[in-house]
């Protein structure tokens, strides 16, 4: 939700200053005045939450898979699961296919950069997914990736593919 979000922001930058016990007596004040200056603006920051929102979805059990980085200083790693906690609310609207949490920083970046710290797993993982979606063979998924941009070389990427398909296979399964 915008607010935690938010209120995640503040508190860390306040926790820089060692002041960080006044997140709670500045966030309600800050927080408004937010509210009310995206509401002047045509904005409602709060309009559609995932809360009031992803209840109304149709009945169709719809493949989720969230991804999400635990040191991200953008996002909580409570809004994650939050987020899981609703769609396993809802069995019949979304089915939560995975929830792959990963621990890493790309150069400095904690926020949407799962697919540059574990580039050739990620691409594992979302062909996967749409593989399963749309019937089609993991053949597709299982070639090594040659793009991990880590500067490993082929050889030691081909190996360390080969020796994890089927365990990469059986996690998804």
């Amino acid at each position: 939700e915008p607010k935690t979000v938010y209120g995640y922001g503040v508190e860390l930058f306040l926790k820089d200053f060692g002041i960080d016990f006044l997140t709670t007596l500045v966030l309600e004040p800050a927080w408004a005045i937010i509210l009310h200056n995206g509401r002047a603006a045509g904005v409602d920051m709060e309009k559609h939450l995932p809360a009031t929102t992803l209840p109304l979805g149709p009945d169709t059990k719809r493949p989720v898979y969230l991804v999400q980085n635990s040191p991200d200083t953008t996002v909580p790693k409570r809004e994650g699961e939050k987020l899981k906690q609703i769609l396993e609310k809802y069995p019949e609207k979304y089915n939560l296919s995975n929830f792959w949490v990963l621990d890493k920083v790309c150069k400095n970046v904690d926020h949407c950069a799962n697919h540059l710290s574990n580039l050739a797993e990620y691409k594992y993982r979302l062909c996967s997914f749409f593989a399963s979606l749309f019937d089609l063979s993991l053949d597709l998924c299982l070639s090594p990736a040659k793009d991990t941009g880590h500067g490993k070389d082929k050889e030691a990427e081909s190996a360390d593919s080969e020796k994890g398909k089927a365990e990469k296979t059986e996690k998804l399964i």
